[in-house]
């Protein structure tokens, strides 16, 4: 997994610098920083900080992360989350209905299923807060995972059933 991770990590820098080339050429911050900072990573700290995510989780984490992709994104939610640990850092993607999140027969006729990632510092009751946060507005948590790291940043992931909008507003409270 560490492998792949790095090889789009690096895949996707190439991408960027040939699509936002400029005229000065900064020094590599290596690891996921380079990605986040412009820079092009070096494959040998790609890796190390790729391990060092998975290291940092719960060993299901690797058994049940989607794709490498989710595990280049959790990793940029969790340096934003790092950065700022005042507040949340925030994905929503849809979720196919033929996706294993949810046992077939589960969702209401009319709804939408979306993957919430939440990742930020960690608290008493946050789970009990965002759980409550994502059932407004008719909305349902069909499913959900949570890990804390060593240094208490929390990694959320939700499939939600939705009718309306998802009110992440006060998330950042």
């Amino acid at each position: 997994l560490c492998e792949i991770v790095a090889d789009l990590c690096i895949a996707e820098s190439k991408l960027f610098h040939s699509a936002h080339a400029t005229s000065s050429s900064a020094p590599s911050a290596g690891g996921i920083a380079g990605l986040l900072d412009g820079t092009s990573p070096d494959r040998e700290s790609v890796l190390s900080a790729v391990a060092a995510h998975l290291n940092d989780l719960p060993v299901r984490y690797a058994l049940g992360v989607d794709s490498p992709s989710e595990v280049l994104l959790h990793m940029r939610l969790m340096t934003s989350a790092r950065a700022d640990p005042a507040r949340a850092a925030v994905h929503i993607a849809n979720v196919d209905d033929g996706d294993s999140h949810v046992a077939a027969g589960t969702i209401r006729p009319g709804s939408t299923l979306r993957l919430v990632t939440i990742c930020c510092a960690d608290c008493i009751g946050l789970l009990e807060f965002i759980s409550k946060l994502l059932g407004t507005g008719g909305a349902r948590v069909l499913d959900a995972d949570v890990m804390l790291t060593s240094d208490s940043i929390a990694l959320d992931r939700f499939v939600v059933e939705m009718k309306g909008r998802l009110r992440l507003d006060k998330l950042q409270q």
